[in-house]
């Protein structure tokens, strides 16, 4: 039961991490884009 238990808490600190890692990296291609998009008078 407790390896169970370790390896679900294991995967659902994964999946949040990706999940927080993409986020934040759509967020920075959106502020990159949206500064090229200024720079080249778009």
């Amino acid at each position: 039961m407790q390896t169970g238990t370790r390896n679900l808490e294991r995967v659902v600190t994964v999946i949040v991490l990706t999940m927080t890692l993409s986020m934040i990296w759509g967020a920075v291609l959106t502020l990159v884009i949206a500064l090229a998009a200024r720079g080249l008078g778009v």
